[in-house]
């Protein structure tokens, strides 16, 4: 059975701030270098055919480091961007609620059918990731394939290709530079 080595980027500073990222491009911290050099050295021994990324800055430089010490080839994919957050790019999560107070909430709780003002729902993210699985699964049969990505891109992913529950999505999100190893079961692979 193939495997998806599925890869959340190294820290870029605004985490430790609880800033929300989405489309902004933020350049990786030395953390976040250090952190992607080591997860790079934890999936050497992991046959990986090739290394797929978001061209988002801090997933692209992830990428590359992976990409370089495997000897493989690094293709971006703009489907693999995290969740568009809109006019929440760049606040905190606190600024967040303070501003946008009852409607943060109600995107919290239903983030499916509700978008933060000027970005996307969840559901329209889930439909980019799986639209990406389906072309890179397809080019690679067979392959291991390592993939790079945000936090909550990296959880539709995961949820999509196991038999999780969505509903619960926002609270079970996984921190920065991590991986996990998901079997890829045949009929995704086709």
């Amino acid at each position: 059975m193939a495997k998806l080595l599925l890869v959340r980027h190294g820290e870029t500073g605004w985490e430790a701030e609880n800033r929300v990222q989405g489309w902004l491009d933020m350049p990786l911290s030395k953390k976040g270098l250090d952190q992607a050099r080591e997860m790079a050295g934890q999936l050497k021994d992991k046959d990986i055919g090739v290394v797929y990324t978001s061209p988002l800055l801090r997933a692209h430089d992830t990428a590359r480091i992976i990409a370089d010490l495997l000897g493989v080839k690094l293709i971006k994919d703009k489907n693999l961007r995290e969740l568009d957050q809109g006019k929440w790019d760049g606040l905190t999560v606190e600024e967040i609620k303070t501003k946008f107070g009852r409607f943060y909430e109600k995107w919290y709780n239903d983030p499916f059918s509700i978008c933060p003002p000027g970005g996307e729902t969840i559901g329209e993210a889930k439909s980019r990731a799986a639209s990406a699985l389906k072309k890179i699964f397809k080019a690679h049969r067979g392959d291991n394939i390592c993939l790079v990505t945000h936090q909550i891109m990296s959880a539709l992913i995961s949820y999509h290709l196991t038999p999780k529950d969505f509903s619960n999505i926002l609270d079970s999100l996984s921190p920065i530079a991590t991986w996990d190893e998901i079997g890829v079961p045949s009929k995704v692979a086709r």
